[in-house]
């Protein structure tokens, strides 16, 4: 399983990182959407998974929802749904968590702290369960925009 975990996340850094400018956020875009991968450190495990994240922008402002799916492909797993909110590369995500592993289940709210630049985005934050135990989320994330303006376009979002 190891084996596996490392070859996701090296096809993923692969399939993702491309230069893209940090300022393809500050156009004029109606939303922009955010597919991608992750890799998560969260309670003591190393988990992959995906993200999906729309925003609507207004110059370097954005506000927008997100939902993820993260596993360790053994018995361990959490999902997340929520509101991301920020300016330029920085951001700020909050929302609703569920975490299980092999002998336990939590739910609770989600709070992390976000830098994008280009298609990297790397964040930590806090989850803080119903239960008496709270977690530490840290990890990357490699996203490939696309972009509505007059059409649809991949990748590059400077709009010209």
């Amino acid at each position: 399983m190891n084996y596996l975990k490392k070859s996701m996340l090296i096809l993923s850094i692969c399939l993702y990182i491309a230069p893209v400018p940090a300022y393809a956020l500050c156009n004029d875009f109606k939303w922009i959407g955010f597919p991608g991968v992750g890799y998560s450190y969260f309670n003591d495990t190393s988990m992959v998974g995906f993200e999906l994240s729309g925003t609507v922008t207004d110059r370097c402002s954005w506000f927008g929802v997100y939902a993820d799916h993260y596993t360790d492909f053994d018995q361990k797993s959490k999902q997340s749904i929520g509101l991301e909110l920020g300016f330029a590369f920085l951001g700020v995500d909050f929302g609703y968590m569920h975490y299980q592993n092999d002998q336990d289940s939590y739910d609770g709210v989600r709070v992390r702290q976000i830098i994008s630049i280009g298609f990297v985005s790397i964040y930590s934050g806090l989850f803080f369960t119903t239960g008496p135990e709270n977690f530490f989320d840290s990890g990357i994330l490699l996203k490939l925009p696309f972009c509505s303006k007059n059409g649809l376009k991949i990748g590059n979002c400077l709009g010209k």
